[in-house]
């Protein structure tokens, strides 16, 4: 299955997939407005987890079982490809693998 890109991928990567320049903005300028802010916020969001964009969701899945994904990771992808995410009764694997009962459970196998 081939990635999605994300949204944010037009604004903030170029068509070759490299990241576009970014203006510096002075967030002590009380000139710099909410816009700007935001912009750079989206930005920062949109690096912090591009490698989990690029990957397939096959790729997602197996790195979760892996124990590749941080717990940041998962609650992006969960945001925002919810039915990718493997289930465990009814809630997502990456929660119900991180309890203390789950955890005692493998202790004991």
């Amino acid at each position: 299955m081939p990635h999605t890109p994300h949204p944010d991928a037009a604004i903030f990567e170029t068509p070759a997939g490299r990241l576009r320049p970014m203006r510096r903005y002075d967030f002590d300028n009380p000139a710099t407005g909410v816009l700007e802010t935001s912009l750079y916020d989206r930005r920062a969001k949109f690096e912090d987890f591009r490698h989990l964009w690029r990957m397939s969701a096959d790729e997602r899945v197996a790195a979760m079982w892996r124990g590749d994904l941080s717990l940041a990771e998962c609650l992006a992808w969960s945001g925002r490809f919810p039915d990718e995410v493997p289930l465990i009764g009814n809630e997502f694997a990456y929660i119900v693998t991180s309890t203390p009962e789950w955890l005692d459970s493998e202790d004991e196998n």
